[in-house]
């Protein structure tokens, strides 16, 4: 019902969008003080490659070297340019501006007028703020924010050669909000506690009746959807600590079912360098491990979702129910009764 409703909101955000953009233009794409010091460089290395003399050669390098080191401290790009870019997700948006806070207050009034004019809705003054681009802003789950790093890194550019720039500087990040999110989760699955300032795994009571095969799966659902969800993190590697603090959850939730310790029920399960509990399937014995980072790390074919291992469920109740008394007492009696029937058959026909 947003999407049908709200498609108006995303007409008013392309018309402002239209009205709003200012292109760059084509003299101004380097700032006076960039290009001067630009140009410069050019002139030196083209004088390195054409000077003999070893000694004004060196003074030349060494020349070159002092104004790179300047041109990084220099902006490149003119703040001339005007901008207004948005995206909405049901009834939460977000919208990204290029230009002067005085701008930014404007445009919110007439969004906030539109909404309360058009479509007869109200904008919640509290949640819609208006904050720097260096700042995070969290939106779907995601802590947003444009970097501001000097840091001056080597990439690779088309001709295939290596060239050293601030690959980082206004770059949109994507960061993980480990309290709100990754911690408040696990504590509402109680797969952990807080003791000393630290996190420990604990087991969960909930899973314990399950089989150690629907216990492991349980994890693995859980990890792999976070894992899968926050795949566009800068900070993808930080959750490796979670699957790390799931997985002991895990160990110790079978622990309390079997009523054993962690270290023996990881040399019963030990596969190789990690653990794994096996189970049957028609095509034979399987097994399955506690997903582990790397296992839903993007990469060329970063849209692969991880499914379920698919095992035989009923086959699991089969085997708990033989262990009860009820099941061998009932097979006990169907046994009997079969063989009575097989008897009076059998003195029938004599």
């Amino acid at each position: 019902m947003a999407n049908i409703y709200l498609n108006e909101l995303d007409q008013k955000f392309e018309e402002i969008k239209k009205r709003f953009d200012k292109p760059r233009d084509a003299k101004d794409r380097k700032t006076p003080e960039y290009r001067e010091i630009d140009n410069e460089m050019k002139k030196i290395s083209y004088w390195i490659d054409h000077t003999e003399d070893i000694t004004k050669r060196q003074e030349l390098i060494d020349e070159h070297k002092r104004l790179k080191k300047a041109i990084h401290k220099i902006p490149c790009h003119p703040q001339t340019n005007k901008k207004f870019t948005f995206v909405r997700y049901a009834y939460d948006w977000l919208a990204g501006v290029c230009g002067t806070k005085e701008e930014c207050i404007a445009l919110k009034a007439e969004i906030a007028d539109f909404l309360n004019k058009e479509l007869k809705l109200t904008l919640s003054e509290e949640k819609t703020l208006i904050t720097h681009s260096s700042e995070k802003v969290r939106f779907i789950g995601y802590d947003i924010s444009v970097r501001r790093s000097q840091e001056i890194k080597g990439h690779k550019v088309k001709n295939g050669k290596w060239r050293k720039s601030r690959s980082l500087h206004l770059k949109v990040a994507l960061t993980i909000p480990h309290t709100e999110k990754i911690e408040k989760f696990m504590f509402a699955k109680k797969a952990i506690i807080q003791k000393d300032g630290k996190f420990k795994p604990v087991h969960r009571t909930a899973l314990l009746n399950q089989s150690d095969i629907e216990i492991v799966e349980q994890y693995n659902a859980e990890v792999r959807g976070l894992l899968n969800y926050y795949n566009l993190a800068v900070d993808y590697h930080t959750l490796d600590y979670f699957c790390y603090l799931m997985e002991y959850s895990c160990l110790k939730t079978i622990t309390g079912k079997h009523k054993s310790s962690v270290r023996k029920i990881i040399r019963k399960y030990k596969d190789k360098k990690t653990w794994s509990v096996p189970y049957e399937t028609k095509e034979g014995t399987k097994r399955v491990r506690p997903v582990k980072i790397a296992d839903c790390k993007r990469g060329e074919a970063s849209d692969i979702v991880f499914q379920r291992t698919k095992f035989n469920w009923k086959s699991t109740i089969r085997q708990r129910l033989k262990e009860t008394c009820l099941y061998k007492l009932y097979n006990t009696n169907l046994h009997e009764i079969i063989q009575e029937q097989k008897e009076r058959k059998k003195q029938t026909t004599d």
